[in-house]
Formats: C-alpha cells, sequence, structure tokens
C-alpha cells in the first residue's frame, strides 16, 4: 500500500500552486505510478493548515495515516519538512519507520526509497551530523542560561543551595537569603583556610550549629556548602582575613612546644 502524505501549513500556502496540497498530491501519485500502483493502492492523507512544528503522530490526518501504516507499506511526501519538524525529528522517525518495515520516498531526493538511495542514505548521515551539533548547542545553551539565572539570583532546581530560601516557582523562582544559614556559611567560609574540616565539624558542634535536619554537620555537607560559596566574591575578603581563634586541643608545656623554658625556647634559631 501506497500513502501519500501532503500537508501545508497556512490557508494561503493551500492556494499557493508551487505548494498546494492539489500539486503535492499529483506528484506522490505519479510516483506510485511509476511503481505500478493502481488507485485503488493508493491513499492519500491530507493535513492542511497544520504547523510542521507538530510531530507527524500528533497531526489529525498524519497520526490516522500512522495508525492504518502495516508491514511493507510505504510513504510518499513531496519534501522532507512536509512530514519531519526537524532534522533530529526526522532521524528519530526514521528509525521507527524502519522498525516497522516501512518505506518512505521524499520526491525531491528522488523516487527511490530513503532507505536505498545512495543520494539519500549521504544527506541522513549528514543530517545525524548536524542533528548531534544541534544538540550540543541547545544544551550550551541551557547550561549558559542556568548559569545566567543563578548569577541573578534565580532558583535553578535541584536542591536548594545552604543559606538561601527559594521564593516562587517556575521561572520566577528566585533564591533569598537565610539569615540564620548566612550565618553558618560565613562562619565556615571564614575558617576555610586555615583550619581543617574536621576542625571546623568540631567548631560547629561547639557553637550549637545544626544543619536543616537539626544533626551534626558531616564532612559531604561541609565540601557542598564550600563548593557553592567559595566562587562568590563575597568570600574573597574573607579568605584573607585571619581565622578565628579556635580553643587549642594540643597539650602544650609551660616553656612552649618545644618542653624547653621560656629563656633556651627564645634562643632555638628561627627558620
Amino acid at each position: 500500500m501506497y500513502h501519500v502524505y501532503c500537508r501545508v501549513s497556512t490557508g494561503e500556502q493551500a492556494r499557493d500552486t508551487a505548494v498546494s496540497l492539489p500539486e503535492q498530491t499529483r506528484k506522490g501519485n505519479a510516483v506510485a505510478t511509476l511503481y505500478g500502483a493502481s488507485r485503488f493502492d493508493v491513499a492519500v492523507w491530507t493535513d492542511a493548515g497544520v504547523s510542521g512544528t507538530i510531530a507527524l503522530t500528533k497531526r489529525p490526518a498524519g497520526g490516522e495515516m500512522w495508525s492504518a501504516l502495516q508491514d511493507g507499506d510505504t510513504v510518499i511526501a513531496a519534501k522532507l519538512d512536509r512530514l519531519f519538524r526537524s532534522s533530529s525529528d526526522a532521524l528519530t522517525m526514521m528509525e521507527r519507520f524502519k522498525e516497522r518495515n516501512i518505506s518512505v520516498i521524499l520526491i525531491d531526493m528522488g523516487t527511490s526509497p530513503v532507505q536505498e538511495s545512495a543520494t539519500a542514505k549521504l544527506f541522513f548521515t549528514m543530517l545525524a551530523a548536524f542533528a548531534a551539533f544541534e544538540r550540543d548547542v541547545i544544551t550550551q545553551r541551557c547550561k549558559d542560561g542556568l548559569i545566567g539565572k543563578r548569577n541573578r539570583g534565580g532558583a535553578v532546581g535541584g536542591t536548594v543551595p545552604y543559606g538561601y530560601d527559594k521564593v516562587g516557582v517556575g521561572q520566577n523562582a528566585m533564591l533569598v537569603e537565610n539569615q540564620r544559614e548566612q550565618e553558618i556559611v560565613d562562619f565556615i567560609m571564614r575558617r576555610w583556610p586555615r583550619r581543617s574540616q574536621t576542625q571546623i565539624l568540631a567548631a560547629l558542634k561547639r557553637e550549637g550549629y545544626l544543619n536543616r535536619k537539626g544533626t551534626d554537620f558531616q564532612y559531604v555537607q561541609l565540601g557542598r556548602i564550600h563548593k557553592y560559596h567559595s566562587g562568590r566574591r563575597k568570600w574573597d575578603e574573607n579568605y584573607n582575613a585571619p581565622a578565628p581563634a579556635e580553643p587549642s586541643t594540643i597539650p602544650i608545656t609551660e616553656g612552649g612546644f618545644s618542653g624547653k623554658s621560656a629563656q633556651e625556647d627564645q634562643r632555638i634559631p628561627r627558620s
């Protein structure tokens, strides 16, 4: 069975002889005739005034055609953009056609099924490369958008970073400083350059600072807080400031660390 699919996106195109539905139908029937099909072997599916941004299976006639296709059938369309939304959509749908053993003929690429045409194979190989490039560009744009939104104080999804509360929903969601948590962040960041994580955790516990769950902070939580806040300029000055003195847990003799008298200790050469 041959299925001639025709589509135009606007009423004006429907009346334009260059891309009109009658012209697409005529070309499709002509190709089917080349393969010896009679008028009883051809079904014509028409989507008038349907945008190409809509997936084939979601279009009124396109969806009906997809349901009617059977093993060994052939779909004929005037151009690539009559059937598919984009290069990536074309690759995806061609795989689905292949799984169902459906041949596809795109008249502007020739009268042979694209699975058999050398020109079409070359085109789809190039199409796959462009689709991969398109995905990479979209991914990079998404990353740039998320970075830009985060720099503007917006919430970008996932766990709300420690030190902030999420206000609003969707694209309007923003991060607002949580004063209590900011106090703890400041406590951590001012000690980080000159204190070990173990010492910082001990200091947090002494001060009675607890995490959001009401329990003691852990190494992983400490690392996440430092990773998120260390790149923000507000902490640059704190990095250079002297770390607050902490109670020492190392026993010191009366004469100092060397165990000698203060007078003898002063005579020790300094490097």
